[in-house]
C-alpha cells in the first residue's frame, strides 16, 4: 500500500505493520480502484490464506469505479493507456463489465469498436469527446479548462449519482469475499495532502474526505481513519507527504502502520480467546 518511490521497500506500510507475530504483504498496484482489488483478491489472492485483508480508499473512490480506459479519468498518466473492467449496478446487484485488452487496443486507430464500447461504459468518455471539440486550439482549449475547473468544484456540492451505491456495493461484495476465505476485511481512508490541510480556497468547500469516510461507515465496515491517525502524529506536513502531495513519507507510512498493528493484533486476540 501507497509505496510510491520515494520510499524504500522496507519503509512502506506494510514493512512498518510486520514484527515477530505479525507478516504482512503488499500487493497495492498504481491506480487500482477497488473493483480491481476485488478480483485480484477473488481470483489469486485469497491463496495466501490471509487473516486480515487490509484494502486502501482515497477521499474520491468512486471515480475510479466509473472509468475503464485509465488516460480518460487521469490524462497525465501517459505511460498508463491501460483498460481496466468495471461493475455495473443492474437491479441492485453488480454486473461486471470485462475487458480484453489485447483484443480490442488491437484495432486502434482504425477501428471506432473500442470507442464506442468505451462511449457505453466509461463515464469518463465525454472528457475525451469534448477534448476532440476543443482541444486544438488555444481558445477552445482555455475553454475547456474553464469549464473542467468549473466541474470539479460543483462535484463538492452535488451528490453523487450511484457512485456511493456502487462503492457500498462493491465494499460488501470483498467482504463477503474474504469471509468465505476466513478474512476479515480492515479498510484504511487514505488522504491526499489537500484533504490534511484544507488551506487555501478548500477551507471553503465541503470536506471530500469526510464524507467518503461518513459513507463507509454508514456500514458495519472495520475503518480506520488514517488522517485522524496522521494528525494525531503531530509530524508536520513535510515529513508526511512527498513532493506531489499523493505519496507518504515513511513517518507516515510508520504511523499508519502502527494503527493498523494495535487493531490487527486486539481482533486476533479476541478471535483466539
Amino acid at each position: 500500500m501507497n509505496g510510491g518511490t520515494g520510499v524504500r521497500n522496507d519503509q512502506t506500510i506494510s514493512a512498518y505493520l510486520e514484527d515477530n507475530q505479525v507478516e504482512a504483504l503488499n500487493f497495492g498496484t498504481m491506480i487500482y480502484s477497488l473493483d480491481q482489488c476485488l478480483l485480484r483478491y477473488r481470483s489469486e489472492l485469497y491463496k495466501y490464506g490471509a487473516r486480515k485483508v487490509i484494502v486502501g480508499v482515497d477521499s474520491v473512490p468512486t471515480e475510479g469505479l466509473k472509468n475503464m480506459y485509465v488516460p480518460f479519468r487521469m490524462r497525465e498518466e501517459t505511460n498508463m493507456p491501460y483498460l481496466k473492467p468495471r461493475f455495473e449496478l443492474s437491479g441492485g446487484s453488480l454486473k461486471l463489465v470485462s475487458v480484453d485488452p489485447e483484443a480490442q487496443l488491437a484495432g486502434v486507430p482504425q477501428s471506432r469498436e473500442l470507442l464506442e464500447f468505451l462511449r457505453k461504459h466509461d463515464d469518463f468518455y465525454p472528457h475525451f469527446s469534448n477534448y476532440c471539440r476543443t482541444g486544438f486550439s488555444p481558445l477552445a482549449a482555455w475553454y475547456q479548462f474553464l469549464f473542467y475547473k468549473v466541474s470539479n468544484l460543483s462535484r463538492y456540492f452535488l451528490p453523487e449519482e450511484g457512485g456511493n451505491d456502487l462503492l457500498l456495493a462493491l465494499m460488501d461484495q470483498i467482504v463477503a469475499e474474504a469471509r468465505k476465505h476466513g478474512a476479515e476485511v480492515i479498510f484504511v481512508a487514505l488522504p491526499v495532502q489537500a484533504d490534511f490541510g484544507r488551506g487555501g480556497i478548500r477551507r471553503f468547500l465541503p470536506d471530500a474526505y469526510a464524507r467518503t469516510l461518513r459513507t463507509i461507515r454508514s456500514r458495519n465496515f472495520v475503518v480506520v481513519d488514517a488522517r485522524r491517525v496522521l494528525l494525531s502524529s503531530n509530524e508536520p506536513v513535510s515529513q508526511l507527504f512527498g513532493e506531489d502531495g499523493i505519496h507518504y513519507r515513511p513517518a507516515a507510512n510508520k504511523a499508519i502502520a502502527d494503527a493498523l498493528r494495535t487493531i490487527v493484533k486486539g481482533r486476533y486476540l479476541k478471535e483466539t480467546e
